[in-house]
């Protein structure tokens, strides 16, 4: 677990595809991803997902990719256990989850062809 409450492992690599898990225990930065489509399948935890908007700060991190702060004027969704997001590429997104409560989810990254 790193300092912000957050930990990621990848599980594997195939093709386009990147297969990892996320446990989270405090809200993350804003993201955005140039080329990389994010399917969310939560496991445990419920957790507000902010998407659209601007993103607050944001910083290249790495080629394709952004974190920011936050973001502003962005839409809300309450995620529990069992739902299903697809976040497409260029679309800044947040995950806040619930005080005290840990959220896990696996995702699958897809780059875009």
């Amino acid at each position: 677990m790193d300092k912000n409450g957050f930990k990621t492992q990848i599980l594997a690599d195939a093709g386009n595809h990147r297969f990892q898990i996320t446990h989270r225990e405090a809200g993350g930065e804003s993201e955005y991803h140039e080329s990389l489509s994010d399917v969310v399948f939560v496991q445990s935890g419920r957790a507000t997902l902010i998407y659209g908007g601007k993103m607050v700060d944001a910083k290249t991190t790495a080629p394709g990719e952004m974190r920011g702060t936050g973001i502003e004027g962005g839409m809300r969704r309450i995620l529990e256990a069992g739902d299903v997001v697809v976040i497409p590429s260029k679309l800044p997104h947040q995950f806040t989850p619930e005080k005290g409560a840990a959220f896990n989810y696996f995702v699958v990254k897809v780059a875009d062809q």
